[in-house]
C-alpha cells in the first residue's frame, strides 16, 4: 500500500468529498446536506483536508464555521476502508483540530455518524460523545397508500397555549415523559 499525502483541498475538488462520504458511510451519509454545507458560505477550503493515495482521494475532513465568531464544527471525517486506515483518520482529525486552533477557536464540536472507529478517533482527541445519531431508511415506494384526512385552520387566540404545549411535546425525544 502506498503512502498517503494529506493536504488542503484544491479548487474543483469539493465534489470528491461526497464520493468519499458515500463510500465510507453508505446509507448513513446525508448527500444533500453535505453538498449544501460544502457549497455554502460556512465552507472554507483552508479548513478542508483530503488524503490522497496513488492519485485518488481516499479520506477527508472539514472544519466549517458556526454562526458565531470563532465557533467551529469538525465534520465529514471519512476514510475509505477505515479499518485498514484508522491512522489516516487520526491524522486528518489532527489537521482539522490544528486548523481550528490556528483560528483561535473558542468552541469546537464535531459531528459524525456513530460508526467505529470514528467515534474512538474523536474520543482519542478529547471529544466526548453527547448523543448518537439514529437514522432509518424507508422505501416509501414499498408502502401501501393510506388516506389521511387533514384540516388546516387559522390558529385562534383561544388555541395558543394548546398549540405551544403540543409543539413542545412533539419536539421532545420519546420516552421523556410529559
Amino acid at each position: 500500500m502506498s503512502k498517503a499525502t494529506l493536504r488542503n483541498i484544491r479548487p474543483g475538488e469539493q465534489e470528491t468529498l461526497p464520493a468519499i462520504l458515500q463510500q465510507a458511510f453508505g446509507v448513513f451519509h446525508d448527500a444533500l446536506g453535505a453538498k449544501a454545507v460544502l457549497f455554502s458560505e460556512r465552507f472554507d477550503p483552508a479548513g478542508c483536508f483530503i488524503a490522497v493515495e496513488s492519485g485518488s482521494a481516499v479520506g477527508c475532513v472539514a472544519v466549517t464555521n458556526l454562526h458565531r465568531e470563532r465557533w467551529f464544527v469538525i465534520r465529514y471525517l471519512a476514510v475509505e476502508h477505515v479499518a485498514a486506515r484508522s491512522g489516516m483518520a487520526e491524522q486528518l482529525l489532527n489537521m482539522a483540530v490544528g486548523y481550528a486552533e490556528s483560528k483561535h477557536a473558542e468552541y469546537v464540536r464535531a459531528t459524525s455518524p456513530a460508526i467505529q472507529p470514528y467515534v474512538d478517533t474523536y474520543k482519542g482527541r478529547g471529544f466526548e460523545p453527547v448523543r448518537q445519531d439514529f437514522r432509518l431508511s424507508w422505501d416509501l415506494a414499498q408502502q401501501k397508500a393510506r388516506r389521511v384526512e387533514l384540516e388546516t385552520r387559522e390558529l385562534g387566540d383561544d388555541m395558543v397555549e394548546t398549540a405551544a404545549a403540543s409543539y413542545v411535546t412533539a419536539s421532545r425525544p420519546t420516552g421523556t415523559g410529559g
